[in-house]
């Protein structure tokens, strides 16, 4: 239903462009707002915000009895996917839940290098005639590691087996991954720690 007050056309401006808008009220609280005309053609723009909206549409819901997923006491509710009678329950849920991923060693992340250097330490660039300088003493004084380089990608079928990795500066790792600097001209794992 319009009135007079809506009828007036006014221009909103939302960000760089002006909007040509009617003036209307909230149909929840009943607060004044402006409403583009394109919403309103379409049958919209009745709520001033979407808590409104939100609002509204509660009002035709009915309360459903449901049963919480941690504590099992029944509640009630007007949404029935609702899962805990209170915060408390959703909090310790999430608590449980997290305890659970944690304990799970599937769901930690596999690092190679770590495990090769928790082993072995740090390990020297591996490429021969790189000239980067990045020995074992240098490493070491810097506190710095060589990247741990798959000759045969895991992607094409290879493992992580010593004489399929090596060890190298992460110039040679990018000169290695784009095939510049090829197999024979690294020393493998396997032929550095024996």
């Amino acid at each position: 239903m319009t009135t007079q007050i809506e009828e007036k056309i006014i221009k909103k401006r939302e960000g760089a462009r002006w909007r040509k808008c009617y003036r209307r009220n909230c149909a929840e609280c009943g607060e004044e707002f402006l409403a583009p005309i394109s919403e309103v053609k379409r049958g919209e723009a009745k709520f001033c915000s979407r808590n409104c909206s939100a609002a509204q549409s509660n009002k035709n819901r009915k309360l459903i009895e449901l049963v919480c997923v941690v504590c099992d006491s029944v509640f009630e509710s007007k949404s029935p996917q609702a899962k805990y009678c209170t915060t408390s329950c959703k909090r310790h849920q999430k608590a449980k839940i997290s305890k659970a991923y944690q304990a799970d060693p599937k769901n930690h992340v596999y690092h190679l290098s770590g495990k090769i250097r928790k082993k072995h330490g740090r390990l020297p660039c591996m490429v021969k005639n790189c000239g980067c300088g990045w020995t074992k003493e240098f490493l070491e004084a810097r506190e710095i590691i060589c990247d741990i380089h798959h000759l045969n990608p895991k992607r094409d079928g290879g493992d992580d087996s010593y004489s399929n990795l090596t060890a190298a500066c992460p110039n040679s790792h990018r000169l290695l991954d784009r095939g510049i600097i090829g197999i024979n001209d690294v020393i493998t794992l396997e032929d550095y720690l024996t």
